[in-house]
């Protein structure tokens, strides 16, 4: 039987994950409407997303400002 769906990356708060992963890569060149196609870059191979995000510029959250905001998770299902 197919395990549950669980969060991963940032949705699960897991910021010490990789920019690039091979499922993603996967799942984009799979389907049929993506439009493009994704590739594994060498230079940004070792990134993290927290490193990536830091690269980008992306500020914190202030604590409490989401409150009560409603935010939807997408959930990876394993095979």
């Amino acid at each position: 039987p197919p395990l549950p769906p669980r969060l991963v990356g940032a949705a699960g708060r897991d910021h010490s994950l990789g920019i690039i992963q091979k499922d993603i890569i996967q799942t984009v060149n799979n389907h049929p409407n993506a439009g493009w196609t994704a590739g594994h870059n060498p230079y940004l191979a070792n990134y993290t997303i927290e490193q990536f995000k830091h690269m980008l510029g992306v500020k914190p959250t202030p604590p409490g400002l989401r409150a009560g905001v409603r935010t939807k998770t997408h959930l990876r299902s394993e095979q």
